[in-house]
């Protein structure tokens, strides 16, 4: 089984977030990082750091067994900062080519987003799953047995639930962004 990890560099000099990515492996990641090409931001940005005598600081942020569920979750992570800050591109314009087949890639163009919100629910670590449950139905005292039997397959995941559970999430990114970096990842 696959571990995706998303992951933050921060510049050592003032420890503000300057990238966000997935990989399959953060060490060879920072490898390739610091030796990276120039002519890309990441990469002058990485040239100041060295005539410094520095390196990024890179942080596991989030880990993932689920590859879609990791885009989402490094897309979640990087609206959590200000574009103008960071050296990399925003990775939702990579969220579907991504994917590791023609197929894949058509039926997630064509797709709702029902399939990614139940793997993304299925594969998190940091968000409670009771809590989203009682958000999406508030008035129901069983919401996350409810909530539990249709991400374990017992019941079906509706449209309808995929429509609860994202304006959930979107709300939730909300409150998130509205918090510092610092409160975040204390």
């Amino acid at each position: 089984m696959r571990t995706y990890f998303i992951y933050i560099l921060s510049d050592p000099r003032d420890n503000r977030v300057r990238y966000v990515g997935c990989t399959l492996n953060p060490k060879s990641r920072l490898i390739s990082h610091i030796s990276g090409k120039s002519g890309f931001k990441r990469a002058e940005w990485i040239d100041e750091l060295k005539v410094c005598n520095l390196i990024p600081t890179l942080t596991v942020v989030s880990t993932s067994h689920e590859k879609q569920a990791a885009v989402l979750e490094e897309i979640r992570v990087y609206k959590l900062y200000d574009p103008s800050d960071l050296v990399c591109e925003n990775p939702e314009r990579f969220k579907y080519s991504q994917a590791s087949s023609k197929y894949e890639k058509a039926k997630g163009l064509l797709a709702t987003s029902q399939t990614d919100i139940l793997d993304f629910l299925k594969s998190t670590r940091w968000l409670n799953i009771d809590w989203v449950a009682n958000q999406m139905w508030p008035n129901n005292k069983s919401a996350n047995t409810y909530l539990s039997r249709k991400l374990s397959g017992e019941r079906p995941f509706t449209r309808k639930d995929a429509l609860l559970a994202k304006d959930v999430l979107n709300k939730l990114g909300v409150t998130l962004t509205e918090l510092s970096v610092a409160d975040v990842y204390k």
